[in-house]
């Protein structure tokens, strides 16, 4: 699911991100870096003659939020944080069941 894009000097970067952890960033349309990440990671990724990196990093006191930070050439040029409400509520169900399993099992 597509979190956020960046505009830089005409190119389009996104930044996708699954339930399951799976994040991936596209440049232009086409995928640039894809990993698996339950705290965050980073991205590296060129375009033209710039190299870039996106660090993802968890931001768990802000809701289920995602706290982007795009450099170039090894300077920060924007930071998002993002949250997905739709994201918040199935880790908010999920965490629930999974609470009231634990209690019927122990009780």
């Amino acid at each position: 699911m597509k979190y956020t894009d960046f505009e830089i000097n005409g190119n389009s970067i996104e930044f996708h991100n699954s339930i399951v952890g799976k994040e991936t960033v596209f440049v232009n349309g086409k995928v640039t870096s894809e990993k698996f990440s339950i705290f965050g990671t980073k991205h590296k990724f060129d375009i033209e003659r710039n190299q870039y990196e996106l660090k993802s990093r968890l931001q768990p006191y802000t809701g289920i939020g995602v706290k982007l930070e795009l450099m170039e050439n090894g300077e920060l040029i924007e930071t998002r944080v993002v949250n997905n409400a739709k994201q918040s509520i199935i880790w908010f169900a999920a965490g629930l069941s999974l609470g009231m399993v634990l209690f019927r099992i122990w009780s």
